[in-house]
C-alpha cells in the first residue's frame, strides 16, 4: 500500500469514530443555537423566503448550504448533525491537502490527524454551529498569503473564494482580511510590482466583501450583535482600561487554552483545557521551533492573533466557538514541534535518518491513541450528563422526535406549558422544522388556563426553564405530585367513567414516585389511548 493512500485511509478511520460514530446519541438532543440556525432553512424551505443576509447580523452562506443539503435529505436529528459532521471531516482533509503542499506530507498528515482527534473541533463538528466553517477559511487565508507573498503566484481565483468565506460565514472570520496586507508589510520587500499585486488582491477582496458589508452597517439592525458583544470599545472606558481589559481577556484566553477550559455552555468541560494532551506538550514546543524562520513565526503568529481577536474585546470571552478557526493553526504548530524535537543534533548524533523516522510514528502514534481515548472519555462523559434524566440544568432538547414518531403517541394532542417568551418562540422554530406538514398536533402555552377545553386527550409537557427536554419516558416520570395532580384534573374528563379514572390514578399515585417509574410509564401506555 502507498504511503498516501494509507494516511488517507487512517484518516478516514479517525473521522469516523470521532465524527460519525454515536451521532444519534451523542451529543444529546438539539440546543438552542442548533434551533435558531434552523430557522432561516425552515423559512427558505417552507415558504420560500429568501434573504441575503441574516438579521442580528449572521452570514448567509451556512444557510444555504445548510439549505441545500435538506433539499436531498430527511428533516431528522441524525440528518441535521450529519452536516456538520461533513464539514468537520472535510476540514481534516483540507488541512492535509493543503498543508502537504505548503510544507510536506509528514506535516500534513500530523497535522491532520492532531486536528482530527481535538475534542475542540470534533465537539462543534457534531453540532450545527454557523462556525464550523471558519476553520477552512483559515485554512483558505494561509494557503493564499504563503503561495501569493512566498511563491509569487497570482492565485486570483482562490482570493475570490477565499474572500467570499472571509465575509460571509460567521463574524469572527472578517479579522483575517488583515493578515495578508499585515505579512506584507512587515516582512515583503515593498515595491512597485509587489505594491500593485497587493493592491490587485485587496481590491477583489473588497468588491465580495461589498455586498454583505454594505447592508450590515447601513441597514436592519445588523450590527447590533457586534455592538452587544464588543465590549472594549465602550465610550465610558479611560484608555488605561482598556489596554489593561485587552490584556487580562488574552491572559483568560491563555487560560482557556492549556488550563481551565471554556465555561460557556456550548462547551462546558470543568477544568478541561481546550487543548489536547499532544497540542498541550508540543503547541509552545512548534512556536519556539518556529522563530528560526522568521517569516514564518511572523506569519503563524498573525494567524493566531486574528483567528482570536473577538475574544481580546468581547464582553463574554473567552468563548470556544468564537475562536474555533485557529484550530488548524494549532494543529499545524504542533505537528511542527513534534517533527522538530525528534530532529535536534541530540537524535541526529545517535540515531540513524531511518531509526528516526521510525521511532517518530511509533511515538506519534502512541501519543495520539492516549489524548484521543482521552478525548472520547471527556466528550462522552459530558454529553451523558446533558443527555439523561430530565435534564434542567443543560441547554438541549433531548431526544424529542421520540415525541412524535412513537406510534403509542399517535392521535395524541400537546400542551407544552412554557413559561419564558423566548423559550416558546425557539419551541415553534423547532417544530416549525421537524413537521413542516403540521402532522403534530400541538399548543404552546405559557399558563394551564390558555389549555382549549375542547382538546381532545392530550399529553401535557410542562418546561419549567427554557428549552429542557428529556425523552417522553422520563418527562413523565417526572416526580413532581404537584405536575401529577395538575395533570389529572385536566385529563380527568377524558376518562369513560370515575371509577376507571381512580383505578389509573392510583396505580400511578403509587408508582410515580420511585426511582424508576417503570410502572408508571407501564399503566400510561396501556391508558395512552383512551379519548
Amino acid at each position: 500500500m502507498k504511503k498516501n493512500t494509507f494516511y488517507f485511509i487512517s484518516l478516514l478511520f479517525l473521522l469516523f469514530i470521532t465524527r460519525f460514530l454515536n451521532l444519534n446519541e451523542a451529543p444529546p438532543g438539539i440546543n438552542d443555537d442548533e434551533v435558531i440556525n434552523l430557522q432561516p432553512v425552515t423559512k427558505l424551505l417552507n415558504n420560500h423566503e429568501f434573504f441575503w443576509f441574516i438579521e442580528d447580523e449572521r452570514e448567509p452562506l451556512f444557510y444555504y448550504l445548510l439549505s441545500f443539503y435538506f433539499l436531498f435529505f430527511p428533516r431528522t436529528m441524525f440528518f441535521v448533525r450529519l452536516f456538520p459532521a461533513f464539514i468537520g471531516s472535510l476540514t481534516v482533509l483540507l488541512t492535509y491537502y493543503l498543508l502537504r503542499r505548503l510544507y510536506d506530507t509528514r506535516t500534513g498528515y500530523y497535522s491532520a490527524v492532531i486536528l482530527a482527534i481535538s475534542n475542540w473541533h470534533y465537539h462543534f463538528s457534531r453540532l450545527l454551529y454557523r462556525a464550523i466553517l471558519t476553520p477552512i477559511t483559515m485554512l483558505l487565508v494561509l494557503y493564499l498569503t504563503k503561495n501569493f507573498y512566498e511563491k509569487k503566484k497570482n492565485t486570483w481565483f482562490l482570493a475570490i473564494i477565499t474572500s467570499f468565506f472571509v465575509f460571509y460565514t460567521y463574524g469572527p472570520a472578517k479579522f483575517l482580511v488583515l493578515v495578508p496586507i499585515t505579512y506584507y508589510l512587515f516582512t515583503q520587500e515593498i515595491n512597485k510590482h509587489s505594491l500593485v499585486r497587493t493592491i490587485k488582491l485587496y481590491a477583489i477582496i473588497i468588491l465580495i466583501s461589498l455586498p454583505i458589508i454594505i447592508p450590515n452597517i447601513f441597514f436592519d439592525k445588523g450590527m447590533d450583535r457586534t455592538h452587544k458583544v464588543v465590549y472594549i470599545f465602550k465610550n465610558y472606558l479611560s484608555v488605561n482600561q482598556k489596554i489593561m481589559m485587552f490584556f487580562n481577556l488574552m491572559l483568560d484566553y491563555v487560560k482557556m487554552l492549556f488550563f481551565f477550559g471554556c465555561v460557556s455552555w456550548q462547551y462546558n468541560y470543568p477544568l478541561h483545557p481546550l487543548l489536547s494532551l499532544f497540542e498541550f506538550i508540543f503547541f509552545p514546543l512548534g512556536l519556539f521551533f518556529s522563530t528560526k524562520n522568521k517569516k514564518e513565526f511572523f506569519l503563524l503568529c498573525l494567524l493566531l492573533f486574528f483567528g482570536a481577536f473577538t475574544e481580546f474585546i468581547s464582553f463574554d470571552s473567552p468563548n470556544a466557538v468564537r475562536s474555533l478557526q485557529i484550530t488548524p493553526i494549532i494543529a499545524l504548530i504542533s505537528a511542527k514541534g513534534f517533527t522538530s524535537l525528534i530532529n535536534l543534533n541530540f537524535f541526529k548524533k545517535n540515531f540513524s535518518k531511518k531509526q528516526r523516522s521510525n521511532y517518530q510514528h511509533s511515538f506519534f502514534i502512541l501519543l495520539m491513541i492516549l489524548s484521543l481515548t482521552l478525548n472520547l472519555k471527556n466528550y462522552y462523559a459530558w454529553s451523558d450528563e446533558h443527555g439523561t434524566g430530565v435534564t434542567f440544568h443543560s441547554n438541549y432538547i433531548n431526544n424529542i422526535e421520540e415525541f412524535f414518531e412513537n406510534p403509542l403517541l399517535n392521535n395524541i394532542h400537546y400542551v407544552i406549558k412554557l413559561p419564558y417568551n423566548q423559550s416558546r418562540t425557539l419551541m415553534t422554530m423547532y417544530l416549525n422544522f421537524f413537521d413542516p406538514k403540521n402532522e403534530t398536533k400541538y399548543m404552546i402555552v405559557k399558563n394551564y388556563d390558555e389549555i382549549k377545553q375542547d382538546t381532545p386527550f392530550f399529553v401535557l409537557l410542562e418546561l419549567s426553564n427554557g428549552l429542557k427536554v428529556t425523552c417522553y419516558d422520563a418527562l413523565l416520570i417526572k416526580n413532581s405530585k404537584e405536575f401529577w395532580l395538575g395533570w389529572f384534573t385536566i385529563v380527568k374528563k377524558y376518562f369513560k367513567n370515575q371509577e376507571e379514572y381512580n383505578i389509573f390514578y392510583e396505580e400511578l399515585n403509587n408508582s410515580c414516585y420511585n426511582d424508576t417509574g417503570i410502572k408508571s410509564i407501564k399503566y400510561f401506555k396501556d391508558y395512552i389511548m383512551i379519548k
